[in-house]
């Protein structure tokens, strides 16, 4: 695992502790993710894998980040 890849999930997971009483945050669910980190002001973005699976690009203190989605149903959950 890549430290970016830790990192974006430690960030995720960070989130999920520290914001109890928001929409919860579902690896399920990509515009979930997505929708997190443009609520503390990360720039990101929703875009596709080469295969079609979802994929979020983001800009984080400086560090460019890609969340990987693998083992979608038809390149969606």
């Amino acid at each position: 695992m890549s430290f970016q890849t830790f990192a974006a999930s430690a960030l995720i997971a960070a989130g999920v502790v520290t914001s109890a009483s928001a929409d919860p945050i579902k690896a399920s669910d990509p515009q979930s993710v997505l929708a997190y980190f443009q609520d503390i002001g990360a720039p990101a973005t929703l875009t596709e894998d080469s295969v079609g699976d979802p994929l979020i690009e983001l800009q984080y203190y400086g560090t460019t980040f890609a969340i990987f989605f693998y083992g979608c149903t038809d390149n969606q959950n």
